[in-house]
């Protein structure tokens, strides 16, 4: 009995962006056109809105409906009401439609405690980061590479604060899964290992 292969759907994107960003925004698309082409990709921007549109009521729908939201983090981003409030209303969707424990979810919470921690609002960004580590967790276990990057954050966020023994704890785990999984040589792996150093560098200054 031959086998049935599940139909091939592409992937949509999301893209948020200030203003001000434009040109990187331009940058974005033409990398991603490669992926556009052969099909793996929709996206879409509010370059895609026609004059007369209900621009609002066409960014929510593609907000809810999109599989990946992908956020052009710059300070102008920061400084942007609008953009700060796509990644709460993306959380929002993510948590009605998929549930609050959803591996999506995780990635939107993990967007948002990052804008928080550019923000300085360290008090509100530490329980968005603890809350994605628990779901990439429990969704897709310890020693996935997006935990990883949840303690990264973490690690980063806490090191902030001056919490450098809890921070240096979960970089080392951090570093630890990515050594059992994808490799110390691999660009993310780098990335953690980078602020690990720089890490230990302020807690040899600060002895």
């Amino acid at each position: 009995m031959p086998l049935i292969s599940e139909p091939f759907r592409s992937v949509s994107i999301f893209l948020s962006y200030s203003r001000e960003d434009a040109a990187l925004q331009d940058v974005l698309v033409k990398q991603l056109s490669p992926l556009r082409r052969q099909g793996i990709i929709t996206q879409w921007y509010d370059c895609d809105i026609s004059a007369g549109s209900e621009w609002k009521q066409i960014t929510q729908t593609y907000l809810s409906t999109s599989d990946i939201i992908v956020l052009l983090i710059s300070p102008d981003f920061i400084a942007s009401e609008y953009c700060y409030s796509v990644d709460q209303r993306a959380l929002a969707i993510r948590e009605q439609t998929l549930g609050p424990e959803y591996p999506q979810t995780a990635f939107v919470l993990n967007n948002l405690a990052e804008l928080y921690g550019a923000q300085n609002r360290h008090a509100e960004a530490e329980p968005l980061y603890q809350r994605a580590l628990a779901i990439r967790e429990q969704t897709l276990g310890p020693e996935h590479p997006q935990v990883a990057q949840s303690l990264n954050g973490l690690a980063h966020l806490y090191g902030v604060q001056g919490k450098q023994a809890e921070a240096k704890s979960l970089y080392q785990r951090a570093l630890a899964i990515y050594k059992r999984t994808l490799g110390l040589d691999h660009p993310d792996a780098a990335i953690i290992t980078k602020n690990y150093m720089s890490l230990l560098q302020r807690m040899q200054k600060e002895e």
